[in-house]
């Protein structure tokens, strides 16, 4: 299951520095996303597919990447320029482990809302 997504604001050399949830175009964000095993361990080696896509639904990028030791995968996006400001979201569409098979309806959260101004 994942057990946390949200969305933050990196720093110098992509650092996650803080929990935000407002950018602008050409930032550059980032977000994590928590992945335990069936008995609530952190799960290494998961990958994990995210998108992120407007108020419309519209599918604006995707993102994938790997769990570490911690059990959570830290994805960033550069926010082309020009890009319309308003409400977007990520969301986690896939886990894929060798071990285990997840069943992201009983995941929580599976989103996180943001804004680009």
């Amino acid at each position: 299951t994942t057990t946390y997504l949200d969305t933050w604001c990196l720093g110098k050399g992509s650092s996650f520095l803080e929990l935000c949830d407002t950018f602008r175009d050409r930032d550059t964000m980032g977000w994590i996303v928590a992945v335990e095993d069936n008995l609530g361990a952190p799960l290494s080696g998961a990958q994990v597919f995210t998108v992120v896509r407007d108020a419309g639904g519209a599918l604006i990028t995707e993102k994938q990447g790997f769990t570490g030791e911690s059990g959570e995968a830290f994805l960033t996006w550069r926010i082309p320029r020009r890009q319309a400001p308003g409400p977007y979201t990520v969301e986690i569409v896939d886990v894929i482990h060798g071990s285990f098979v997840f069943d992201l309806s009983t995941s929580s959260p599976t989103e996180a809302p943001f804004t680009i101004q």
